[in-house]
C-alpha cells in the first residue's frame, strides 16, 4: 500500500487541492513505528485495562503506514 500508483493519484489529488495535504500527514514527530509499539498494543488489548474496549480501530502506527 502507498506505493506507485496510488502514490501518483495522491500527488495529483493534493496539486488539485491542497488542502487535502493536511489529512494525508501525522502530526506526530514519528518517522517510523517499531514491532514493539504493535506489541505493546496487543498487549493492551490483552489485558484488564482494556476490558471496555468494543469495536473500535486502533492503529498503533502513528499513521505512519497509513497511506
Amino acid at each position: 500500500m502507498g506505493t506507485g500508483d496510488m502514490q501518483a493519484r495522491l500527488g495529483k489529488a493534493v496539486a488539485g487541492d491542497p488542502r487535502l495535504a493536511g489529512m494525508l500527514t501525522t502530526l506526530l514527530p514519528v518517522d517510523i513505528t517499531q514491532p514493539e509499539d504493535v506489541a505493546e498494543t496487543v498487549l493492551f488489548l490483552a489485558s484488564d485495562e482494556s476490558r471496555y474496549i468494543t469495536a473500535h480501530e486502533i492503529a498503533p502506527d502513528a499513521r505512519v503506514t497509513e497511506f
